[in-house]
């Protein structure tokens, strides 16, 4: 399993800050588990409807980190 880097986190996540992608790089989480903490983000609801529980974990701490992230606003 590799580490995550910046640009492994912005592929997944898209333009993140420095804060942020410090805290995920430190979680030592996999890409794996981060794309599945965005998979929870993006659609809570059809995973709760799988029966799926809540992630745990290091996906359940990047779930915590990325909830809080607020995206740059897109250039119109």
């Amino acid at each position: 399993m590799s580490a995550l880097s910046k640009t492994s986190i912005t592929a997944v996540l898209g333009p993140v800050g420095e804060d942020l992608a410090t805290q995920i790089v430190s979680s030592g989480a996999s890409e794996r588990e981060l794309f599945e903490a965005k998979a929870w983000l993006d659609n809570d609801e059809a995973l709760h409807d799988e029966l799926r529980t809540f992630p745990k974990g290091r996906v359940a701490e990047l779930v915590e980190l990325i909830s809080t992230f607020d995206p740059p606003p897109e250039d119109a």
